[in-house]
C-alpha cells in the first residue's frame, strides 16, 4: 500500500491540531432526530455505501519514520455503524 504526505491544507490542520490537542475547533458535532417510521439499518447501510464509494471517507492516517504525518486509503476499511436505541436524557 502506498503511503502519501498529506496536503498543505491537510498538514496545517494537523499541526494546529498538534498545538492544542484539547481545542475543539474541528469537531463539528451534529444531532437530527429521526421519524420514528425510519428504518435504521437501511440509514446505517446507507452510511456504509457513501463510506465504500468515497476513498477520501477511508483514509487512515500515521507518524512515519521521520516523525511527517502520512495518509493512505484502506481500501480493506471495516465500518462498523452501531444501532443504538436510546432514551430522551441519554
Amino acid at each position: 500500500m502506498k503511503k502519501y504526505p498529506l496536503l498543505q491544507a491537510q498538514l496545517g490542520v494537523f499541526l494546529e491540531c498538534q498545538s492544542y490537542p484539547d481545542g475543539t475547533q474541528y469537531n463539528l458535532p451534529f444531532h437530527t432526530e429521526l421519524d420514528l417510521q425510519e428504518d435504521p439499518q437501511a440509514l446505517a447501510d446507507a452510511w456504509k455505501k457513501l463510506i465504500s464509494a468515497n476513498a477520501v471517507l477511508r483514509d487512515r492516517f500515521e507518524i512515519g519514520e521521520d516523525g511527517m504525518p502520512l495518509q493512505w486509503p484502506d481500501d480493506e476499511m471495516a465500518v462498523d455503524i452501531p444501532i443504538m436505541k436510546m432514551t430522551e436524557t441519554e
